[in-house]
């Protein structure tokens, strides 16, 4: 059923009160990992302090990323009964759903793969979104007089084949997404909040704005989007509601679009990083790195502190005494200067030294990375086996580095599955004929277009997606 302007307004105060609290964890992991979080330093120390953060929290979650996503996931599907036509029918669909994403990445020259597993290591959860575009097969040939049918489907084909693959995968920054549970566990209805430029987005809906205009306006062919300058570089609150039948768009809280699409479900698809049984999404969604978050702000403030010790014994400040014992130049009178000529005998000056860094500043540091080093990666995620170490030394390391990633493994499997599934069905729904690819032929090395239609699934929609993350000791263990 559609939904109206009021109703939109209602979710979308309730669904950003229940993610707040996410939304909030996914910014304070982003600071660690983009070294934005805030060191103190006393007032008196922020101009000759330089504060330090590390990069362990960025190095933990490149090689994390970088193990899962090296190879691309594989599709299998099962035959539907052990018939030939059954195993042919199964081939052709692997083959065609490894084409398909590989396709889409292509044309949208982005790695939506890896952009997925980054956000659901990172953030505690990626989110993922495919839907059809239909509109790319506008302007396909008309059949001509007296044309066979056959020879209108070559020349069909061939258009379709030479378009634009009628489907877009992206990935969605979490901070937009907002989804609306069903009783089943699964999702009913997204909401997705973003701001986009104005111009384009009102050529992308057909509607225009004119100067001092309440609402929007269909835009005829030729008209001007806008008659007031004021809307170049402007960004429009944009919301994006699908419930599966149908979806909504409003910009700046009206609906300019709404359409009925048929889809079975909602086109967005949650991959968890480390995921507990808590259902408050705070607790429920974990990254990598939060079992140590909250030490990486006291590691660098103790770092800070230690550079700027090092920083005041190589650069200490000169002291003078006269004989009454007052300090005549130093740290106590910055703008008095005294030349002091290589190779002059001073009476009276010394260095004014830092205080020795106490032994318990260093075993704070070597606590805090050695927790760290407990919560966050294995030895094996560095490559730091022995050569000489036995093959199951190396494989009860490699087991203990699989807990890291093993759970956004069995997330994005699920997620892909989903996703595939959808695809399939859309084709049924939506597209109701062959849509080709390029693809693996049946010769060995040899290319071909591979065509999956609606007589070819026929709703049966079971297969099974495999990753296989791969480890620096991946070769030593073999």
């Amino acid at each position: 059923m559609p939904v109206n302007e009021q109703y939109l307004d209602e979710l979308a105060s309730d669904r950003q009160d229940v993610y707040r609290k996410l939304h909030q964890q996914i910014r304070s992991n982003r600071e660690l990992r983009y070294g934005e979080h805030e060191i103190p330093i006393p007032e008196a120390y922020q101009s000759s302090t330089q504060a330090v953060r590390s990069p362990i929290v960025a190095d933990i979650l490149f090689r994390v990323v970088a193990t899962l996503t090296t190879d691309d996931p594989i599709a299998t599907v099962p035959p539907y009964s052990q018939t030939d036509k059954a195993k042919r029918n199964a081939s052709l669909r692997e083959r065609w759903t490894m084409a398909a994403i590989g396709r889409m990445m292509r044309e949208g020259q982005r790695d939506t793969f890896r952009m997925g597993i980054d956000a659901a290591a990172a953030d505690s959860v990626g989110v993922w979104k495919l839907v059809d575009r239909k509109d790319v097969w506008k302007g396909f040939p008309r059949r001509r007089d007296e044309e066979e049918p056959d020879s209108y489907m070559q020349r069909f084909d061939k258009f379709v084949k030479s378009a634009p693959f009628p489907f877009i995968w992206t990935d969605l920054d979490p901070l937009t997404y907002f989804a609306l549970p069903d009783t089943y566990g699964g999702t009913s209805e997204v909401l997705e909040l973003t701001k986009r430029p104005a111009l384009p987005t009102m050529k992308a809906f057909g509607v225009r704005k004119a100067r001092g205009q309440a609402g929007f306006a269909k835009r005829r062919p030729g008209e001007a989007l806008s008659d007031d300058n004021d809307y170049a570089g402007k960004m429009f609150d944009c919301q994006e509601h699908w419930d599966g039948p149908t979806v909504t768009y409003r910009l700046d809280k009206e609906i300019v679009d709404q359409r009925t699409v048929n889809y079975p479900r909602p086109p967005y698809f949650e991959l968890g990083g480390h995921m507990t049984s808590s259902r408050e999404l705070h607790r429920k969604y974990q990254s990598v790195i939060q079992p140590f978050a909250h030490l990486i702000p006291t590691l660098d403030s103790v770092l800070t502190m230690t550079s700027n010790w090092v920083y005041l014994s190589a650069y200490p400040f000169l002291k003078m005494i006269d004989p009454t014992g007052q300090i005549t130049i130093g740290p106590g009178d910055p703008t008095k200067v005294t030349d002091i000529k290589p190779g002059d005998i001073l009476q009276n000056v010394e260095f004014l030294a830092a205080p020795s860094v106490s032994q318990g500043i260093k075993d704070i540091v070597n606590l805090l990375n050695m927790m760290i080093d407990r919560s966050g990666l294995a030895a094996v995620m560095y490559g730091q086996g022995n050569s000489s170490s036995s093959g199951y030394m190396v494989s009860q390391l490699m087991t203990a580095a699989q807990l890291v990633y093993a759970p956004i493994v069995k997330n994005a499997r699920m997620a892909l599955e989903q996703m595939i599934v959808l695809m399939w069905q859309l084709i049924e729904r939506r597209m109701k004929r062959k849509v080709f690819v390029w693809g693996k032929g049946t010769a060995p090395g040899m290319g071909d277009w591979l065509g999956l239609g609606p007589d070819d699934i026929d709703e049966y929609y079971a297969l099974d997606v495999q990753l296989k993350p791969l480890l620096p000791l991946d070769e030593i263990q073999q």
